[in-house]
């Protein structure tokens, strides 16, 4: 009867409270299993790491149990103590000169209670002896941490006597996820991701560091939360020398790394749930030193063993930190020397440095600078060889550097390293070349001032090379502040370098003017720079000119071929890490899918990190496809093949997904503003303002921004809001007319906007242009024009041609006619998945005494309440893998969740379903 009542008061207690930590973890099911194992007398032995809630589950076994509890542990500064932590639980002086009669005594007094001990790592030989004696006629659980120092035979004997030895879970990325979000809501997803990854699953890591990075913005040092570090510290004593020595040289390394260069060490850590193994990277047969020193082989036909684990990874990269932090100052020292003769040369300098060997480091770098195929990582080399404390770099080698950060996207680091070099005194042709390389980056950064400042204090008598990058500094800032003063400088670097000069950058600086221009066969003048730079192994000027292409295009509505080449040269710069680079044409990418609405030939992927060995290809540039247009009837070879003006709705969802796993990484302001429009773009058109505009706030003052700002406003029935937009924009052809069509639509709402100016455009698609006449048209002539405004627009930007259809039937008197334009726009609408056109097509309809039935819930098939929650979250515009971690369920649930409201709505899209489900809250 007694064991009856408890094992019903257990049941009840198998629920956490909403508002613990642990709510979210493995620990209801590790839970579960000790109390069946406890539903009679026996030993229950619950392991876990510092921080795993050891104790936490061990208070929740005493608190669901029915009868007496008795609770003690062990304690460090008294592990010498017989029979301590028996003591400590039943409150008595007990015989510790003798396991069995002290087993007898601890029986006699728990009878058919529930003995609880905690921490008997640091438990005294009489108690663990006892134990099993104990456990044969008592209910008994215990807590050990892991790493520990019981003896193997002891500890083997305790496993052997348990009915139940139960490891505690590391959490999930979800569960941690969930606990950061909860103990610090402020931090972005950014700081969420980094402080889950530096937990490594333990719960008290993720609150302590959660805590940490919301008060100072970063997870913290392993010299912060101290009762953390604290606890790590100790448990960290408890492996041998060689154990401690590899985890500190992971904590060194700050990655992964083989198992045997990790030495001896490697099979405690494995022992003790502290590495997990991972593919191996190491081809076999070859050599590979330990940190121990000695030199072993991986045999391709030797079975793995607990010695020979492959690659290796800290459980948690905090435990690793704390435990290289437990170093002495020599002991570091040696270590991060051996290591440097242990792993490549990028990081072989980052050791040597922390050495305090700055000379070797320096050399080191530069050498393996020489040898690298690849821009990111020579930028990356050669930048950390110009800032190491006490190094001297070489002007060359500054120089270099520049080059390499230019190439891979890094314009600010180029301007600063070059900086020492453009204040010298000093004259030579290494400082003068310092100089013009220095304004280019400047102009790169955005600086046109600086750029031109410091072009212009060059000296005149240069070589041929040095004059003509000073020249295309100087024509690329005129072209910047205005493209009708570059005319005239450009005709003065064709006089003096030609009209094909030599130059690569000089070439692609004219063909940018050209584009400026819209001059006959720009495109063909930006696509053989691109070519030519690529070909001469000039890689800032082959993705700069390729960048100028994919812009203009874009700004010219030609938006299925800027996107086939964004895709082109995104995977060109990842295969070189010029990680800047390829985010802002992935962003493009994303930001004219958004636009174009239609199934393009491909949106660019989420950025992905290259392997660690990639084959060498050509020079970006090489090979690409001739760009081109029907151009004053003359046909050129197309940059894209033809794409069908297919609606496909899952695009926009597509486009948000993408754009929000970019903008949680570190961007470029401008890759930044691309994705964060794109996915402005879509919300809004979706009926997402909110999200939208929350998008927005992260790409404050660009033109793509603005219009989509402005959008957002008129979407939302805030007209007065939609007429005014940045002068910039009307540089580029299709969001000039955008916002033009834009505040023709808010003066119809009512927004006191003068619609002087706004009758055309410059530019742009031919679209645009019918699109401002038919406002402009007497009424009787504009319903035929918005007609044909509608097919122009079809293969552009499907939302204009929606908007034109219920212009059209908005202008048009007969009702046939404007019934006939309003279905179609509410049909593309829906298929579309553009929720607020679809509804303003709708309450026209409504004026004809056309009432359309909105899809809604089938019958019988609401929403459940995690349904809900889930699309209140896509309704605030959260991405999958946020959700997950805020509700502490897999991506998988996430979307099996959103695809059953889908299906119950009847939704064509996730952002669709979203936005029926918050109008379903509001009514």
């Amino acid at each position: 009867m007694h064991e009856t009542e408890s094992s019903q008061r257990a049941s009840t207690h198998l629920m956490l409270p909403p508002d613990d930590p642990r709510a979210v973890t493995g620990t209801p099911d590790v839970l579960t299993r000790a109390q069946e194992a406890l539903s009679e007398p026996g030993l229950v032995v619950v392991t876990g790491g510092p921080g795993s809630g050891r104790s936490r589950l061990l208070k929740l076994l005493g608190d669901a149990f029915a009868g007496p509890v008795f609770t003690g542990g062990g304690l460090a500064v008294l592990a010498d103590s017989p029979a301590f932590a028996l003591t400590r639980a039943v409150r008595v002086r007990l015989p510790g000169h003798d396991a069995p009669l002290l087993a007898e005594a601890v029986r006699a007094r728990v009878r058919g209670g529930l003995l609880v001990l905690d921490d008997m790592q640091w438990a005294d030989p009489a108690t663990l002896a006892a134990l099993p004696l104990i456990a044969a006629h008592t209910r008994v659980v215990i807590a050990v941490r892991t790493p520990h120092r019981i003896p193997g035979p002891v500890a083997s004997a305790l496993r052997e006597a348990s009915a139940a030895w139960l490891p505690l879970p590391p959490l999930t990325s979800a569960e941690a996820t969930a606990i950061v979000s909860q103990v610090a809501p402020g931090l972005d997803a950014a700081a969420v991701a980094a402080v889950v990854a530096q937990a490594g699953g333990s719960p008290l890591a993720c609150q302590a560091l959660a805590r940490r990075s919301q008060q100072t913005g970063t997870p913290g040092s392993p010299d912060e939360a101290g009762d953390l570090r604290y606890a790590v510290a100790n448990a960290l004593a408890d492996l041998n020398r060689p154990a401690r020595t590899a985890m500190a040289a992971l904590g060194l390394l700050g990655r992964p790394a083989p198992a045997r260069l990790l030495g001896s060490g490697a099979a405690e850590l494995a022992d003790n749930g502290l590495i997990v193994s991972l593919p191996s990277a190491i081809p076999a047969g070859d050599p590979v030193e330990s940190i121990t020193g000695t030199l072993s082989v991986v045999s391709a036909t030797t079975r793995p063993t607990r010695s020979d684990l492959g690659m290796v990874a800290a459980v948690s990269p905090y435990v690793a930190e704390v435990a290289a932090g437990m170093l002495d100052a020599d002991a570091r020292t040696g270590l991060h020397r051996r290591l440097a003769r242990l792993v490549p040369p990028r990081e072989a300098v980052r050791h040597l440095a922390a050495a305090g060997e700055p000379a070797e480091a320096y050399r080191m770098a530069v050498s393996a600078a020489r040898t690298t195929s690849r821009t990111g990582e020579r930028a990356e080399l050669l930048l950390l060889a110009c800032r190491l404390p006490g190094a001297v770099p070489e002007p060359d080698v500054r120089v270099s550097a520049a080059r390499a950060a230019l190439a891979a996207g890094q314009p600010a680091a180029a301007a600063d390293v070059l900086a020492p070099l453009a204040h010298t005194i000093a004259s030579g042709p290494t400082v003068v070349e310092a100089m013009v390389l220095r304004a280019e980056a400047l102009l790169q950064a955005g600086d046109l001032d600086g750029a031109r400042h410091s072009a212009a204090a060059v000296p005149t008598a240069l070589a041929p090379e040095l004059s003509a990058a000073r020249d295309r500094v100087l024509l690329l800032t005129d072209l910047a502040d205005d493209p009708s003063l570059a005319v005239g400088t450009a005709a003065s670097v064709v006089a003096r370098h030609g009209d094909q000069p030599a130059h690569t950058g000089l070439r692609a600086a004219l063909a940018a003017v050209q584009a400026a221009r819209r001059a006959y066969g720009w495109e063909n003048a930006l696509a053989s720079a691109t070519a030519a730079a690529g070909d001469a192994g000039d890689a800032l000027t082959a993705r700069w000119s390729a960048w100028v292409l994919v812009e203009t295009l874009a700004a010219d509505g030609r938006l299925p071929e800027a996107s086939h080449l964004a895709q082109v040269a995104a995977g060109a710069c990842q295969t070189d890490l010029a990680y800047s680079w390829q985010t802002r044409f992935i962003a493009a990418g994303l930001w004219c899918a958004a636009l174009r609405g239609h199934a393009v030939a491909a949106v660019p992927s989420q950025v992905q990190a290259a392997p660690p060995i990639m084959p060498a290809i050509p020079a970006f540039g090489a090979g690409l496809p001739q760009p081109g247009h029907a151009v004053r009837g003359v046909a050129t070879v197309p940059v894209a093949p033809p794409v069908p003006a297919q609606i496909e709705p899952v695009l926009a969802d597509l486009v948000v997904h993408r754009a929000a796993d970019l903008m949680d990484r570190s961007l470029p302001a401008l890759a930044r503003a691309y994705a964060a429009s794109a996915a402005g773009l879509v919300e809004a058109d979706a009926g997402l303002l909110g999200a939208a505009r929350a998008r927005l706030q992260a790409a404050p003052g660009t033109p793509v921004a603005a219009w989509v700002a402005a959008e957002i406003a008129w979407l939302d029935g805030q007209p007065d809001r939609a007429g005014d937009w940045d002068p910039e924009t009307d540089r580029i052809p299709l969001l000039s007319g955008l916002h033009r069509i834009t505040a023709r639509w808010a003066a119809l709402d009512g927004a006191p906007i003068d619609t002087t100016g706004l009758e055309s455009a410059a530019g742009g698609p031919t679209a645009i242009h019918q699109t401002l006449s038919a406002w402009a048209a007497s009424p009787s002539a504009a319903p035929s024009a918005f007609a044909a405004s509608a097919s122009a627009w079809s293969s552009v930007v499907l939302r204009e041609q929606v908007r034109c259809l219920i212009a059209q039937g908005l202008h048009e008197d007969e009702s046939d006619l404007a019934v006939r334009a309003l279905l179609a726009a509410e049909d593309l609408a829906e298929r579309a998945g553009l929720v607020v056109l679809r509804g303003r097509a709708q309450r026209a309809l409504r004026r004809h005494s056309v009432r359309r039935d909105i899809r809604g819930p089938r019958a019988g098939d609401e929403l459940t309440a995690r349904e809900q929650q889930v699309m209140r979250l896509v309704a605030a515009g959260d991405p999958t893998r946020r959700i997950a971690g805020q509700l502490g369920v897999s991506a998988e649930t996430v979307e099996t969740h959103i695809r059953s409201a889908m299906r119950k709505l009847g939704a064509r899209t996730r952002t669709e379903a979203a936005v029926r489900v918050r109008e379903a809250l509001a009514s």
